[in-house]
């Protein structure tokens, strides 16, 4: 299967085990083939509401996948040599996340209105039923990067790692992030968090920072270009629109003279 850059990038931030992938509006389900085939969890949901596309989906995957079918959790117990797969034609809002398990769910390719609906309404699913569960997101907007980030920050989860590509002709910025759902995880998140400025402490940063350290000549170069041209799209946007205008300005401005003075040490090497 060819998948596209993006998706490549998102496929490589998975590298321990988890019981259970939820690759959530998955569209043709690329994404969670291609963790299936390495097998990189127990158990690998595809979630979309889609009706004709999960039908054609659950086609491909008994096409391609036979022997890893399990179409109901109930014949599927975990700890099985083979990763199993699950459709479910549903609103992402309502996966049902199993107790005692550890769950990463994937939501790409949406807008960031949407994702952060969807995560709200996730993470408040799982403080009314109280659940004990180890739950991480792997977040790809399509847009409106600093609401998510900001939103995210709001429901306290924690930062993992965060990157950056450019995708025929797009950009595109990942988060893994952790949901601490108690005070004894709290203490894991140390674990978790990455030596960036402001990931030390798992904070999430609304305009990025882990992001932007150490790159090349010609990533700095395009991740300038990158930043002006946010710069220049929000400042067209009337005060009124955008309520927090200022402090947004003033947020990527700061990580734009950090890499202007990244650029200019490299240069005097």
């Amino acid at each position: 299967m060819k998948i596209s850059h993006r998706l490549q990038q998102l496929d490589r931030l998975i590298c321990e085990p988890y019981d259970h992938l939820w690759d959530c509006c998955c569209d043709h389900g690329l994404l969670g083939m291609s963790l299936l085939k390495r097998q990189a969890a127990a158990q690998i949901h595809f979630v979309d509401c889609a009706a004709p596309i999960m039908a054609q989906l659950t086609d491909n995957l008994r096409r391609f996948f036979p022997e890893d079918r399990s179409e109901h959790c109930d014949n599927n117990p975990l700890g099985s040599s083979l990763p199993r797969w699950q459709v479910h034609c549903m609103d992402v809002a309502e996966i049902p996340l199993a107790d005692n398990a550890k769950h990463l769910v994937i939501i790409a390719g949406v807008g960031g209105e949407l994702l952060v609906e969807l995560v709200e309404a996730i993470l408040a699913r799982q403080a009314r039923r109280q659940a004990n569960i180890t739950l991480e997101f792997i977040l790809c907007p399509v847009h409106h990067h600093y609401y998510v980030r900001s939103a995210m920050r709001r429901l306290g989860l924690r930062l993992r790692a965060e990157t950056w590509l450019e995708d025929n002709g797009r950009y595109y910025e990942i988060l893994h992030l952790l949901w601490v759902n108690d005070k004894s995880a709290a203490a894991d998140v140390s674990t978790h968090a990455h030596t960036a400025v402001d990931a030390a402490a798992g904070q999430i940063s609304a305009a990025g920072m882990q992001m932007w350290q150490g790159l090349s000549i010609a990533q700095n170069r395009r991740a300038q270009q990158h930043l002006h041209t946010i710069i220049a799209h929000y400042q067209r946007i009337p005060e009124h629109k955008l309520p927090h205008k200022a402090q947004l300005l003033a947020d990527y401005r700061q990580v734009l003279a950090l890499l202007t003075q990244q650029a200019q040490c490299e240069c005097d090497v």
